[in-house]
Formats: C-alpha cells, sequence, structure tokens
C-alpha cells in the first residue's frame, strides 16, 4: 500500500487535481516588491510565484496558501502554470503581512525592497526640451517615462497648446498654428506612483521663399507653380493650394558647419498638400511643384 500511495501523488498533479497540504511541491513563492503611498503611507505588497512543476497545479486556500494576520484570503492564486510569474497578485493594507505558501512564510513589510516609481526619462530635469516643430507641419513625439508594477497611463495637466493632442500611450501630436514656444505639463501614473514634468516646444516659423501665383498665367498649359518653403528646424512642409494637386517634389537639408553627413535627407514624400522633407539634422527647405485640378 505504501508503495500504491507514492504513485497516486504525481498522477494528481498532473490531472491538475487539489494538491494535499502535507505535499511538498516544487514551487516557491516570493515577495517582488512594496509600494508605499505617500500620503496614506499604505503599504501595498507585489508577491510572485516560481514553479518547476510540469503541470498547471491547484493550491486551495487553507494551511498552504493562506496568509497572515487573517483575513486568511486576499484574492492570492489558487491556480498555479510552470514557471517564473513577477508580481502575480497584489495585496494592500497592513503593516507586516505572512503569505504562507507551500510549508514556507514569504514576509512583506515597510522596510521591504520598494517597487519602481514612475519617473519621467530624462530625470533630474524641471523643464524638458522636445524636438522643435515647424508651423503647419504634422508633428508627433512619444514620451517616455519608467514606470512601477503596472502600465504607465499619461494625462495633460492643464490644457494643451492649440492644435495639439496627448494620447493615454504618451504620444504627444498635432499640427501647429502659430509660431512661438509652448509649454505643456504632463503626469505619467503606474496607477500608484506618478511622476509630474513640464515641456518646452518651440514651433518655428518657416519662411516661404517662392509662392508666386503669378507665375501660372491664365490660358498657358501646362498650369504649374513651383512652392519653396525653409524652415529653421529639420521639417519642412511646401503647401499646395487648395485647388491644386502635388505634382512631385523634393527638398534640401543644410547645417552651419556644411556637414552634409548630419544634413542628409531622412524621408522626402508628398503629403495630401504638398511635400514633406525631413532631415537627419540642420534646416530643411522643402519645394513641391503644384498644378491645378
Amino acid at each position: 500500500m505504501k508503495q500504491l500511495f507514492a504513485l497516486l501523488i504525481p498522477v494528481a498533479l498532473l490531472t491538475g487535481g487539489s494538491t494535499p497540504a502535507s505535499a511538498q511541491l516544487r514551487i516557491k513563492g516570493f515577495l517582488s516588491c512594496v509600494d508605499i503611498d505617500p500620503v496614506t503611507s499604505v503599504m501595498t505588497a507585489y508577491f510572485g510565484y516560481e514553479s518547476f512543476q510540469q503541470s498547471v497545479l491547484t493550491i486551495a486556500l487553507g494551511i498552504d496558501n493562506r496568509f497572515l494576520p487573517p483575513p486568511a484570503g486576499r484574492d492570492q492564486p489558487t491556480i498555479f502554470l510552470p514557471g517564473f510569474h513577477d508580481k502575480a497578485f497584489r495585496v494592500t493594507g497592513g503593516t507586516d503581512l505572512f503569505w504562507i505558501f507551500n510549508g514556507a512564510g514569504v514576509e512583506a513589510k515597510p522596510s521591504s525592497p520598494r517597487c519602481a516609481s514612475t519617473t519621467i526619462q530624462p530625470a533630474g530635469l524641471a523643464v524638458l526640451a522636445l524636438p522643435p516643430a515647424t508651423v503647419l507641419t504634422p508633428y508627433s513625439q512619444q514620451l517616455a517615462a519608467i514606470g512601477g508594477p503596472t502600465g504607465i497611463v499619461w494625462s495633460s495637466v492643464g490644457a494643451l497648446p492649440v492644435g495639439f493632442t496627448l494620447s493615454q500611450a504618451g504620444v504627444f501630436s498635432g499640427t501647429p498654428p502659430a509660431a512661438g514656444t509652448v509649454h505643456i505639463t504632463v503626469k505619467a501614473t503606474d496607477g500608484h506612483t506618478a511622476d509630474q514634468r513640464t515641456y518646452s516646444l518651440l514651433i518655428g516659423n518657416g519662411v516661404t521663399i517662392n509662392d508666386a501665383g503669378s507665375t501660372r498665367a491664365p490660358g498657358f498649359a501646362p498650369q504649374f507653380r513651383t512652392v519653396t518653403h525653409a524652415s529653421s528646424t529639420i521639417s519642412a512642409t511646401a503647401l499646395c493650394h487648395a485647388d491644386e494637386f502635388v505634382v512631385t517634389g523634393g527638398g534640401v537639408c543644410t547645417v552651419p558647419n556644411s556637414n552634409t553627413v548630419q544634413g542628409r535627407i531622412a524621408a522626402s514624400e508628398a503629403t495630401s498638400n504638398g511635400w514633406q522633407v525631413t532631415c537627419s539634422g540642420g534646416t530643411a527647405t522643402a519645394v513641391a511643384v503644384c498644378s491645378l485640378k
């Protein structure tokens, strides 16, 4: 009978059945980190586990899966997958917690290792400068942050500049209607910790060098005209009129020291109403050839 009982235990494990409390499994729990609310001082502990078993295990709430002090059930899992699972669940409240799991105790207390806090990158600067934009040119910039145990959500603090939006994923985009310097204040939060920062954005005043409608005399064919638009930033867009379409286009990139490597064209493409050139550095000049529709 002893040999038969020894054979029955692994069969129960492989079928995912409930595990007797007396069985020592090749699975261990651990504390991932703790987070302390700076306002209420309430502690949130994040726990994980690592299972070396070959199958899914069920460890019911009870003597081998409980918390001290009570309540013993604090939303910890009862189904455990093979492999390593960091921050598998969290428990909020209390100052000293013990997860009694598979014959061992896992302790969480305020002095335990802290979870990473949400920090907007780069850290240490009161005001961050975004890459410059150009008047009437579409602009998009992904904001960056590192965070704690859950996903980061972005939001604006106060009104955004006219023409711009900020997505919850941290994409700041839009088309600036006028030149100048604008400021935005944003907040990144992971649900527990948050960081707030102010960005400045320089919007360059691009100059249309050649936009002479008189170059197209009525009755002449083909009726083309050329628009040249220079920008003080790395992007420029030459715009056609509303009654025109884009025939072709191009552009050049220049830098103060005439370094052609830094000033080479990164992108040159037609837009819905003109031609856009983006440089890897320096200033950009876009050219669009327009024709009547």
